[in-house]
């Protein structure tokens, strides 16, 4: 009778000792397709990192492109700005000059005319 008690307690603890062995052996598995799905994971993970390396480089150089290019042109802008200045001063000065001759020539006129009519 102790026998087959024991006989008993021995194939019940080898039944559980089977359960937790098949446990262990399902949560090794999960472990190793986890551990492939994060390998694969990180690699996809360093690729799109690469890829936004790469793409920040590039949005940064054509940032840096186009910020020089703007300069270019603020400087074209102030260089024609100051020949539009300079020429507004010029024109103003030839305004002035023509007013000058003009006020000349009129006055050169009413002489003239003065003397042709003392003659």
């Amino acid at each position: 009778l102790e026998i087959a008690k024991l006989t008993e307690k021995l194939n019940a603890e080898q039944l559980e000792n089977r359960q937790k062995l098949w446990d262990l052996e399902h949560i090794q598995g999960e472990l190793k397709r986890i551990e492939k799905e994060n390998e694969t994971s990180g690699k996809q993970n360093k690729l799109l990192r690469q890829e936004l390396q790469a793409r920040q480089k590039a949005l940064l150089m054509a940032v840096g492109a186009k910020s020089l290019e703007l300069e270019k042109l603020r400087k074209s802008l102030e260089a024609a700005t100051q020949i539009k200045d300079d020429a507004e001063k010029e024109l103003e000065i030839l305004k002035d000059r023509l007013r000058e001759e003009s006020i000349l020539r009129e006055k050169a006129d009413r002489d003239l005319e003065a003397m042709s009519f003392r003659l």
